[in-house]
């Protein structure tokens, strides 16, 4: 991701449309494995899904509360 986040800094020009790609390639291949670990008989879907998604649902959590300090840190200023 950091590769791909350099090149379209250092390229300028058509730079979303390099990032909207990676963002696709991610996501297909996180489908790929979801569905993958749904066909396997030796593997859990669930048990694969959870830490594929964790760092998301992780970082959303994140913000909320960041949102939410952000917002009583403005109330307490003025």
């Amino acid at each position: 991701m950091g590769i791909v986040l350099e090149r379209s800094l250092s390229n300028g020009k058509g730079s979303s449309a390099i990032m909207g790609i990676g963002y696709m390639a991610r996501l297909a291949l996180l489908a790929a494995v979801i569905i993958w670990s749904m066909k396997a008989d030796y593997l859990n879907y669930v048990c694969v899904i959870i830490p594929l998604l964790f760092p998301q649902i992780a970082i959303f959590v994140l913000n909320a509360f960041r949102k939410k300090e952000r917002k009583s840190d403005d109330n307490e200023r003025t």
